[in-house]
């Protein structure tokens, strides 16, 4: 998740941002609303739908061909950004579930729940 650029280091997330999130989903107690956004879900449909429609191109072409054969590279390149970026998510993900930990509501309704630290 350690970004390089230019010799200034970035973060894509960080457990500030999760735990953010978390709260603000919690204090206005949106977990169920955002949950049906089925986010992640999509995010991972997403990715493996490109993956899929790359190895399928790459499968048609002939690599003697050099046309093709860029073409390969490229989508060698793609894929591995995917991958890249899908591993990232799931540590956003993972961050992310591990700070709503923080911020579960207690009580038996919703109309009454009070906001509990763990």
């Amino acid at each position: 998740m350690e970004k390089s650029v230019k010799g200034t280091e970035s973060f894509f997330c960080d457990d500030g941002f999760c735990m953010g999130i978390a709260y603000i989903l919690s204090i206005l107690k949106q977990d169920r609303q955002f949950e049906s956004l089925h986010w992640w879900d999509a995010i991972l449909r997403y990715h493996r739908t490109e993956l899929a429609s790359y190895k399928t191109e790459m499968a048609t072409l002939n690599t003697k061909n050099k046309a093709d054969l860029d073409r390969s590279e490229e989508l060698t390149f793609k894929t591995k950004r995917i991958l890249t970026a899908q591993a990232e998510f799931d540590q956003l993900f993972y961050a992310f579930q591990g700070a709503r930990a923080f911020f579960k509501m207690d009580g038996s309704t919703e109309d009454d729940e009070v906001l509990v630290a763990v």
